[in-house]
């Protein structure tokens, strides 16, 4: 289990299936075309700190690739809840995945966990 962080996070994005989001990606696609930027899923601590599919990339075009995606997510209408592990609660990273898999169950029992962005 990697210690660069104290923590864990872990957020699961519910999206009613009809509310159509067919424009929301078709303009993020097309703003990244428009910018240069690869059309790749987002890693948070890998794109901070130019790893794996962001290595290469210069510090301010992984800026603007973060940027894009939290103004494509702000407009996404969505509900969320996000998890916080303490790294060192764990024995391993099979302890750690093993209470995610029963806490991603939460959510879907409780309506009052979610937080909504729009």
């Amino acid at each position: 289990m990697g210690r660069a962080s104290r923590y864990y996070l872990l957020t699961l994005v519910f999206h009613n299936q009809s509310d159509d989001i067919r424009s929301n990606i078709t303009n993020y696609e097309q703003y990244l075309d428009r910018a240069d930027l690869p059309d790749i899923p987002l890693h948070c601590a890998p794109l901070m700190q130019g790893h794996f599919d962001y290595e290469g990339m210069d510090l301010q075009s992984r800026k603007k690739l973060l940027a894009a995606f939290f103004h494509f997510y702000r407009m996404l209408p969505v509900k969320y809840h996000t998890f916080i592990y303490l790294k060192k609660d764990f024995a391993d990273d099979e302890a750690l995945g093993a209470r995610m898999r029963r806490d991603r169950k939460l959510p879907l029992r409780s309506s009052r966990l979610f937080s909504v962005i729009r």
